[in-house]
């Protein structure tokens, strides 16, 4: 980005400083309170059993314990799905909005058969007990391997084994069904809040499902004092019990720590650079190390479901560089676990229930993903370049000193002690600064000897700033940014030189929901599953002397369905309803 003047100068040092990464001094780990938070989460999911490979779709509703306010301060969201030894088998976290929450993750095809707990927290609820998060056992059955006889039941603070309501709520919910339908009929459902709630609104999700016998397991005295309960694996966590974690009220935080990998001293005082390998907008943030070698960086929604590649914007450390990025895991406390033997009528629902979803429904379950490929617009960070030329339209250039010398003017690529440099003439100085960083597709690159190679054949476009360009404390005299036609970085550099972060968001929305009322579907989505999954509404208005009427068509499969209501309203009082009936 160039400048022209003061008031410009101005403008854009406060926005680099706005936008940067911010010195991690800022944010050390005391400067939040110690006080547990006040942010509560719960959690509906569409069904109490999934198939290995298949979508699991949820609702998540928020609000503050104190104020029953709706909304979190944090705006992330993280889910950590765990077996019974608390080993982390999926993590995904999502942006929390100021709305409907719902959302999907497709499940790994390798789990084994056997329970998981779900539990959802915010960064700042790591500070709380990890009794008191949102946690809920499910049944996962896969395809290709038997279901275990034996079961290990993680016990979560509910007497159920499989919660399919909110534990907090009473029954302030009216759902009303008929007893017994045909196969293939269309059944009603009627909704209804209680008097006592007559002047509120509600947002509702609601789900319809086949009962399996094994979900209705009770953690009562009884079965406690006759199985043998077995404390869960403990594992050594994610940092000290003193660790206070901070609340990512503006977006997700990426911090760590650099260290020497000679002397695993801590670099102080060093220049983090953080860049995507992009060839349309690059966007780069910078932030310094405090004296402990941390640093942090708040991203935007630009950069969800990225390769995020830091590297350190100094000279090059004897021995390379450890880098230690914090991750946002739950640790997961010493928690017993029940042995349950399961019988043979529950493995028979089981079977049923695999059988009754084709291979084809469970791996090739489209999903609209538009909103997860769709980035949010971001600004140019570099704003009009001052010369842009596109090599190709040129005669055969064989690499940059060529090409700096016939088609771009003012910029100058010399030799000197074994490597080489680019100059950037200064229209205001007269002067041609000197700088030993280019931009290669939108990350910062250093290997000169690797740009003196590229020609005509290599190069799609050349962008040149010939102003001083200001990235957080750093000031580039000229900039030059090359971007290929193969929009590549030699994974040598990257090796060598940066650390690679997967920056996963699943997105949010529900694409496959809807209700049915007695007309074909037009999508050839098969969730919700018709056979098994009757109805998932994720997010329905309600108010309080209102009738909510829902119609689905029944299953051919016989046997008996859940209808599971839950829901907060405006008052922040949990709601929860539910009923069943039979399909003979």
């Amino acid at each position: 980005m160039k400048f022209t003047d003061t008031r410009n100068r101005i403008l854009l040092l406060f926005i680099v400083v706005s936008i940067s990464g911010i010195p991690c001094g800022a944010f050390s780990s005391n400067s939040q309170g110690a006080d547990s938070t006040d942010e509560k989460v719960l959690v509906h999911l569409n069904k109490p059993v999934y198939i290995a490979g298949e979508m699991l779709r949820y609702r998540v509703y928020t609000f503050n314990n104190q104020t029953l306010e709706p909304y979190l301060n944090s705006r992330v969201l993280y889910f950590a799905l765990t077996d019974y030894n608390g080993i982390t088998t999926l993590q995904w976290r999502i942006n929390v909005h100021r709305g409907d929450n719902s959302g999907y993750c497709r499940l790994p095809a390798d789990l084994k058969g056997g329970v998981y707990t779900l539990t959802a927290y915010t960064s700042q609820m790591r500070n709380d007990r990890y009794e008191s998060l949102f946690k809920q056992n499910i049944v996962i059955s896969s395809l290709s391997n038997e279901f275990p006889d034996t079961l290990y039941i993680p016990v979560i603070n509910s007497n159920r084994a499989f919660s399919t309501v909110f534990e907090e709520a009473i029954q302030d919910l009216v759902v009303k069904v008929g007893n017994v339908y045909n196969a293939g009929d269309t059944a009603e459902t009627i909704i209804t809040l209680n008097k006592e709630l007559t002047g509120d609104t509600a947002s509702l999700s609601i789900s319809v499902f086949l009962s399996v016998p094994l979900t209705n397991i009770t953690i009562n005295d009884s079965l406690l004092q006759m199985k043998r309960i077995t404390p869960i694996h403990t594992g050594s966590g994610n940092g000290s019990s003193d660790q206070v974690y901070a609340k990512e009220d503006k977006s997700y935080m990426l911090s760590g720590t650099v260290r020497s990998k000679l002397t695993n001293s801590p670099i102080a005082g060093g220049k983090i650079l953080l860049a995507v390998n992009d060839s349309l907008f690059p966007h780069i943030r910078y932030s310094r190390t405090d004296s402990t070698g941390r640093f942090i960086f708040y991203l935007d929604r630009w950069f969800d479901n990225r390769d995020l590649i830091l590297q350190n914007g100094d000279a090059a450390v004897e021995g390379g560089i450890l880098w230690e990025i914090d991750r946002k895991r739950l640790p997961v406390p010493g928690r017993p676990y029940v042995p349950y033997a399961v019988h043979h009528s529950e493995i028979n629902s089981i079977t049923m229930l695999n059988e009754s979803r084709l291979i084809e429904s469970v791996y090739l379950d489209p999903v609209n993903t538009a909103s997860a490929a769709e980035l949010p617009p971001g600004t140019n960070y570099f704003g009009p370049p001052d010369m842009l030329v596109k090599p190709a339209d040129f005669s055969d250039l064989v690499n940059l000193k060529e090409i700096t010398e016939n088609i771009l003017p003012g910029v100058r690529f010399i030799g000197r002690n074994n490597t080489y440099a680019i100059q950037v003439f200064n229209l205001k100085t007269g002067q041609w600064p000197e700088t030993n960083m280019i931009l290669l597709n939108g990350v910062p690159f250093y290997d000169m000897n690797y740009i003196a190679t590229l020609g005509t054949k290599n190069i799609s476009r050349i962008e040149v700033i010939s102003g001083n360009y200001l990235l957080g404390y750093l000031t580039l005299e000229g900039l030059v940014s090359i971007y290929t036609f193969d929009h590549k970085i030699p994974e040598a550099y990257l090796k060598n030189r940066s650390f690679i972060f997967q920056n996963t968001v699943v997105p949010s929305g529900n694409p496959a929901s809807r209700v049915v009322s007695g007309k074909a579907s037009v999508s050839s989505s098969h969730d919700p599953d018709f056979r098994v999954n009757l109805l998932w509404e994720p997010a329905r208005e309600i108010t309080g002397n209102q009738q909510l009427v829902l119609r689905f068509p029944t299953s051919l499969l016989k046997g008996f369905y859940d209808i599971v209501v839950n829901g907060l309203s405006r008052k922040g009082t949990i709601l929860s309803g539910s009923t069943s009936f039979e399909v003979k």
